[in-house]
């Protein structure tokens, strides 16, 4: 059985993300977290990748940045869970 990340005990990474499953799995690409983690070790292990580094001007934009992504993750989580709170199954 495959699982994502390597097996400690079983001789594989411990902990690193299985890469060739994900693009067994169809990905071709990812971005940010956990995969900016492992830049070094996907470079390595497909050294023809491509990767894009985004800047931002100084701390308090990228904050602002992360801020707005992180809020578009968890509010369309909250208003799902608000939604199916109050909507009853028609009968």
């Amino acid at each position: 059985d495959e699982i994502l990340m390597g097996d400690p005990d079983g001789g594989g990474d411990g902990g690193v993300p299985n890469f060739d499953l994900l693009l067994d799995a169809g990905f071709a690409a990812t971005m940010d977290l956990p995969f900016a983690l492992y830049f070094d070790r996907i470079m390595e292990q497909y050294p023809d990748c491509k990767f894009i580094l985004t800047t931002r001007k100084d701390s308090d934009v990228w904050f602002r940045s992360w801020n707005v992504l992180t809020e578009s993750i968890s509010k369309p989580a909250q208003y799902t869970s608000f939604i199916f709170a109050h909507v009853r199954k028609l009968e």
